[in-house]
This record gives C-alpha cells, sequence and structure tokens, in this order.
C-alpha cells in the first residue's frame, strides 16, 4: 500500500516542489501517506470503495504543529486558521521518525515565512486550481469536493 500511494503522490506535486519526508497515519478513519514537500503538506489515501482523498495544507496556512506519542502510538496534529487536523495511529518506523517529521514540517514553514513573495503565492493559487480542476474533470473530485478545495484555495 505504502509504495503505490507514494507513486500515487508524484502526480500531485508540483514541478517546482519536491518531497521532503513522509509518514503514514490515519485521518478521518483511512489510513493514508503524509507527505511534506518543500512548499505544503499533503494528505493522500485510496481505498477501493472510498475513492482518491487529499488534503492539501499550504505551509502559509499552518499555525502550528504537535506531535505526541503513547506507548506504540502516535498522534500528529496540525492547526491553522480556524482549523485543526488530527492524524493518528503513527506507529512501528514512523513513530520512531515522527520528532523528525515535525522538524523537516517547522523548518519547511519557518523557510517560506522568509522567502514567500505575493505573484508566486498568486501563480501557485492558479495552479492548483488548474490540479483541482483536473481532478473535477477525471472525476476523481465531486462537484462539492471541487467547490470546497477551490474556497480553501482563494481564501473565501
Amino acid at each position: 500500500m505504502s509504495k503505490k500511494l507514494l507513486k500515487e503522490l508524484d502526480q500531485y506535486i508540483d514541478d517546482s516542489e519536491h518531497i521532503v519526508d513522509t509518514t503514514y497515519g490515519f485521518y478521518e478513519g483511512k489510513h493514508g501517506i503524509i507527505a511534506a514537500t518543500s512548499t505544503r503538506l499533503i494528505y493522500l489515501s485510496k481505498g477501493m470503495f472510498s475513492g482518491l482523498r487529499i488534503v492539501d495544507m499550504p505551509y502559509s496556512k499552518i499555525k502550528s504543529i504537535e506531535y505526541n506519542i503513547k506507548r506504540s502510538d502516535g498522534i500528529l496534529e496540525i492547526f491553522g486558521l480556524g482549523e485543526e487536523r488530527e492524524f493518528t495511529s503513527i506507529y512501528g518506523s514512523y513513530l520512531d521518525n515522527l520528532p523528525k517529521f515535525v522538524k523537516t514540517i517547522q523548518n519547511q514553514i519557518n523557510g517560506q515565512a522568509g522567502s514567500s513573495s505575493g505573484k508566486s503565492k498568486s501563480s501557485d493559487k492558479y495552479t492548483q486550481l488548474e490540479k483541482i480542476a483536473k481532478l473535477k474533470e477525471a472525476g476523481v473530485l465531486t462537484e462539492e469536493e471541487f467547490e470546497e478545495e477551490k474556497r480553501k484555495l482563494l481564501d473565501f
């Protein structure tokens, strides 16, 4: 499952970004990959019956990140602009890597804060909008999911 998801993830990465680190965990009851890229955090899951699920979290919208390790299980919490996303059941070697993964995300957030410009943000929004439109056309996203992602992207 993990190699397939990683391969699937490559389709949703911009040419100008790269994967920095990954881990696996549950989000809203679905197991998936959590990827830190050079520009954002992406959660991707794919189920036989539930289809593809992508949650895009630009670093500019993440205000804080926390993790908690209890025995053989880890929890990753992302806070930003009135939203909280909780990833659970991070275990095995991914649990051992969780502190490093969080540090990687924090470094990416801090790096983005000092180097972002208005033009690149605007251009990135339109690139992301094109991508979600293609996902809708391909039947991966429903009309409602497309509108929700568009609203988030355009900050409405």
